[in-house]
């Protein structure tokens, strides 16, 4: 399995007749398929316990980019060639990055969020024969396929998400969207969760449609819901897996709203690096 294409944004490294470029020691070396993990620890008799955990840094990958020899006699960048590739590789914002490999075995549907953090030339003489780039990624791992769940209630008195992470720990959806068919206060509750940590928005309108970006901390209304940074109690919801408990069942009080529809977008984390 070789990496042999990429995505990045809305194009692919193939769009500009490019190809990946392996060095000496760029296949068959042992490679990082994540992030290293700090363990804090305290020591008990014999034994040390972990009391806390982090990663060190986000996942990073280099590699080089070369023009297709299979495309061109002549493998020199032009100086527009670089300049095309350098807007579109040198990003000020995070992109979706997914590697296209020669057989994927599973992978296909795993994607990055980041940017290039460093681009370099390769010269040969006077000429630039390739580009040697890093990719630095917004977390120590990938992330699988989005998915969609769209529930209605009172139909549904509540309905259940396996979170199949390969992390354990509290995962935020990337959005929530609730659109009330009656009046009344949205108090939603996840069973993983403590039975006082219930997401809460009041005053709510039949036809209004409340959106919360649960990764950037947002929430927005349909309406002139004047008041909403009041009525909304800042516990945005969440998926669980403790101790390899995955499934998360989310209840809708329907006493406090009779109606509405919900919709809840997320992606798993997948624990894996870029493989070259």
């Amino acid at each position: 399995m070789v990496l042999q294409d990429f995505v990045f944004g809305e194009k692919a490294l193939s769009d500009f007749n490019c190809a990946i470029g392996f060095g000496e020691t760029s296949q068959g070396a042992s490679q990082t398929l994540g992030n290293s993990l700090s363990l804090d620890t305290v020591r008990v008799g014999d034994n040390f316990v972990i009391t806390s955990s982090k990663y060190n840094e986000p996942l990073s990958v280099s590699f080089d980019i070369i023009k297709n020899p299979c495309k061109f006699e002549d493998v020199a960048f032009t100086e527009i060639e670089i300049e095309t590739i350098m807007n579109w590789l040198n990003s000020h914002q995070y992109k979706t990055f997914v590697p296209i490999y020669t057989d994927d075995n599973g992978l296909s549907n795993i994607y990055f969020r980041g940017s290039f953090t460093s681009i370099s030339a390769i010269k040969y003489s006077e000429n630039i024969n390739g580009l040697s780039v890093v990719f630095t990624a917004d977390a120590p791992y990938g992330y699988g396929i989005e998915e969609d769940y769209e529930f209605s209630f009172p139909s549904e008195d509540s309905f259940l998400i396996v979170n199949d992470s390969n992390e354990t720990g509290y995962l935020y959806p990337k959005e929530v969207t609730i659109t009330c068919k009656a009046d009344g206060d949205i108090i939603l509750y996840n069973d993983q969760d403590p039975s006082d940590r219930k997401t809460r928005i009041n005053n709510c309108v039949k036809g209004e449609v409340i959106t919360i970006d649960c990764f950037h901390k947002i929430i927005t209304s349909s309406v002139n819901h004047e008041k909403l940074p009041n009525d909304f109690n800042y516990i945005f919801p969440r998926l669980n897996q403790v101790e390899m408990e995955t499934d998360n069942i989310f209840t809708l009080d329907t006493t406090a709203l009779p109606s509405a529809d919900m919709t809840l977008t997320y992606s798993p984390i997948r624990k894996v690096g870029v493989l070259l």
